[in-house]
């Protein structure tokens, strides 16, 4: 199935599958490689996609780390001298 061109370089001649008669191992091996080719195609195609989707992972979770860090430094600076304490029970009755 190996034609020769010029250069002494063999390469594989195109298969009709209408036309030409294959066995069942020629078959099998026809339909792994396509197999093959089709998982190293989708690796190249979702190797860029896994990149970006990393980077937006980390600037999201930095967004959210950042906006929970200034929440909890901001608290911190609160003196909550405007909010009275709820009393116990007894003492808010109004004193009989």
């Amino acid at each position: 199935m190996a034609d020769s061109r010029t250069g002494g370089e063999r390469v594989m001649r195109k298969v009709d599958l209408e036309q030409d008669v294959l066995t069942n191992e020629e078959r099998t091996m026809m339909d792994r490689m396509n197999a093959l080719q089709a998982a190293r195609a989708m690796e190249r195609s979702r190797a860029r996609w896994f990149r970006r989707n990393i980077f937006l992972g980390l600037a999201l979770g930095g967004v959210v780390l950042g906006t929970y860090g200034f929440t909890m430094y901001r608290v911190r600076q609160e003196t909550f001298d405007d909010v009275v304490p709820a009393s116990k029970e007894g003492e808010s009755s109004g004193g009989s």
